[in-house]
């Protein structure tokens, strides 16, 4: 079993309701066009590696409890599984959501954060501590849905 480091958490500034803003640390901190490249690079590597039999093509009920493990996926299937889970978990009133990546080399971690970055539903992204998963999970808030009108 190989050792990976530690990967440190971002850092947050307050957000104006005095919440760290971890969506902006995650933007902001340090993550670049190369990076980005990289990471989608490694992810298509991963994609190509896979293996394309009737397997891929079979539907995986998942239950919509807050609680989403990555490890059955293919890193090709989190760019629309993860918007439609939170959609999911948004619809059922579902707000505080644990994604579960694994540790791995951290680059299905950093496609899913790039992936919630991008969601304007999606209020914060935090690791999780060490009794939760550490850098292998990453804890999301969403933003509440805006009150229906009848």
């Amino acid at each position: 079993m190989s050792h990976h480091p530690a990967v440190p958490k971002p850092t947050a500034s307050p957000s104006p309701a005095g919440q760290p803003d971890t969506r902006a640390a995650i933007a902001d901190a340090g993550r670049d066009a190369a990076v980005d490249a990289a990471v989608d690079a490694a992810v298509d590597a991963a994609d190509s590696d896979a293996d394309d039999g009737d397997a891929a093509d079979a539907v995986i009920e998942i239950p919509i409890n807050g609680v989403l493990d990555l490890h059955t996926f293919q890193p090709r299937e989190v760019q629309d599984l993860l918007p439609e889970y939170i959609g999911e978990c948004l619809a059922r009133g579902l707000l505080s959501l644990r994604i579960i990546h694994g540790k791995g080399r951290g680059i299905l971690r950093e496609h899913v954060r790039k992936i919630l970055a991008r969601d304007p539903r999606v209020a914060t992204i935090a690791n999780a501590d060490e009794t939760a998963g550490s850098f292998g999970t990453t804890l999301v808030t969403l933003h509440p849905p805006p009150p229906r009108n009848f």
